[in-house]
């Protein structure tokens, strides 16, 4: 993990109740809290645990995009003036995040946990329509489950 951030770091938020950590085997699914988020104690660590998945050995599993900032956020970046924009319509659903299990096969997990309704719903779905798609190594395909 420490290519992502310093462990030290994580385990400081955890303690603080701004990350939580669900565990399913031998898999960690690291995601900031809604502490995190009403505090904004947002740090390398808390923007980082974002559906982050780790193994035993505290290796990542799978990376999400890291926490990112809405327009009226404070921490949002500036909108560039003068430029061309797009302008799509935003499905709300969840953050699907696919990985390779260790005990084989892709899995999806969605930003919180590993067993969620809707990842197993995913997984169920990958299998069906995408299980001949290998993921590469330090790749971390992202959905919108809706």
């Amino acid at each position: 993990m420490g290519d992502v951030c310093d462990p030290a770091l994580v385990d400081e938020a955890v303690g603080a109740g701004l990350v939580s950590v669900q565990t399913d085997g031998q898999l960690r699914i690291l995601n900031y809290t809604a502490r995190a988020t009403y505090s904004r104690s947002w740090n390398k660590a808390t923007a980082a645990c974002r559906g982050l998945i780790l193994d035993g050995a505290g290796q990542v599993v799978a990376r999400p995009f890291p926490k990112f900032f809405g327009p009226s956020e404070p921490d949002a970046p500036a909108i560039p003036s003068g430029q061309p924009m797009e302008v799509t319509a935003k499905l709300d659903g969840s953050l699907g995040i696919a990985y390779t299990h260790p005990e084989g096969g892709v899995r999806l997990a969605t930003r919180g946990s590993l067993t969620s309704h809707q990842a197993n719903e995913a997984t169920r779905i990958w299998h069906e329509k995408y299980r001949h798609i290998v993921i590469p190594e330090g790749v971390t395909p992202l959905f919108e489950i809706i």
